[in-house]
């Protein structure tokens, strides 16, 4: 006489076949779920989920695990590789606008040193002009760094928009002097504080 099956629920059957396509034994989904291993196997049979497909399946799985991994690790190396040139950026940036405001201040002492001198002469009003349009550049090329930098390197925009426009006025200033006005040493002292902008601003 034969042994009759107990019937199983949808709900059971749909457990056994997910248990099993995630790679668990027969045996231990048979423990698992009070059933006999029998009709575990009846049920994976019934379902056309064979023992090869199931090693096919957890190959698969093993290698798109694998690539995750290669995948993220790659990725995490990509995003090192940004960062070490981002930061190599920002440390040439840095070092680049420094040695921008260094020109600058060294530009201003030499500018306010000719506008001291009593008279000026040609060769004097000729380097003057010469250092002013220098001067203009540096400022126009500091902005320029600054720009780039204003995330990275941590300048304060504020500040520095302050001091460039106070270069570029004291440019404009330049330009228009006259050369009566070159021959006559400033009575004010002005230039002096002039000196110290570059320091307040570093």
């Amino acid at each position: 006489m034969s042994r009759k099956h107990n019937k199983l629920t949808e709900e059971q059957e749909a457990k056994i076949l997910a248990m099993s396509s995630e790679g668990v034994s027969q045996r231990q989904i048979a423990r698992e779920l009070g059933i006999s291993p029998s009709t575990v196997n009846r049920v994976v049979k019934g379902h056309g989920v064979s023992e090869d497909l199931l090693e096919q399946f957890e190959r698969i799985r093993t290698q798109k695990k694998e690539e995750f991994i290669t995948n993220a690790f790659d990725s995490i190396k990509g995003a090192r590789s940004f960062m070490d040139k981002k930061i190599k950026a920002a440390d040439e940036g840095q070092d680049k606008l420094l040695q921008a405001i260094s020109m600058v201040q060294s530009l201003m002492k030499d500018i306010n040193a000719l506008l001291k001198t009593e008279p000026a002469t040609i060769e004097a009003r000729s380097h003057l002009m010469m250092q002013a349009t220098l001067y203009l550049k540096m400022t126009q090329d500091l902005a320029e760094v600054i720009k780039g930098l204003k995330k990275v390197a941590g300048v304060q925009m504020g500040d520095v928009n302050n001091y460039i426009g106070i270069l570029s006025d004291k440019v404009a200033k330049l330009e228009m002097l006259d050369i009566e006005r070159m021959k006559v040493k400033p009575k004010n002292t002005d230039d002096d504080d002039d000196d110290d902008l570059g320091d307040d601003f570093l």
